[in-house]
């Protein structure tokens, strides 16, 4: 027996005008006030990632996996050097609970909690299926660094 997963979508035409990138993209509301967090403070580094933010029932893991965002240090002054796998690191802005690309347009919601005595750091990862469908895929697992 042959499995056989194949579907059909089927679209309906609203229009005939050409759109540019910048149209189609979704962009969330970056102008939001900073509100300092002192608990954010410091370097948090990515061990692992989830589908869904269900922090009561999170197991603190490490996973051998190279993930995209290597690190985040945020900074006294909002803003927070986000380091990734391919050696370059950005400087974005942050305000209590949002991680703020203004490059992106985007707002990435974030929480910390406390597993075990350690402080663990969830982030909303809004990539090009955000930008382009409202999707979010997964969510970044940040364990806090001693200083």
């Amino acid at each position: 027996m042959q499995n056989d997963s194949s579907f059909v979508l089927v679209f309906d035409k609203k229009d005939n005008k050409e759109y540019t990138e910048e149209e189609i993209e979704i962009h969330d509301n970056i102008d939001l006030p900073f509100k300092n967090d002192e608990k954010v403070l410091g370097i948090w580094q990515s061990i692992d990632t989830v589908r869904t933010m269900d922090l009561h029932n999170y197991k603190p893991k490490v996973s051998t996996e190279k993930f995209f965002l290597q690190k985040l240090e945020f900074l006294q002054n909002g803003e927070c050097i986000c380091s990734y796998n391919d050696s370059k690191s950005f400087t974005q802005n942050w305000t209590k609970d949002y991680l703020i690309s203004k490059k992106e347009k985007i707002v990435e919601k974030y929480e910390i909690k406390e597993i075990d005595n350690e402080e663990y750091l969830f982030l909303e990862w809004k990539s090009g299926d955000y930008i382009y469908a409202g999707i979010i895929n997964c969510y970044y697992v940040l364990k806090k660094q001693n200083n």
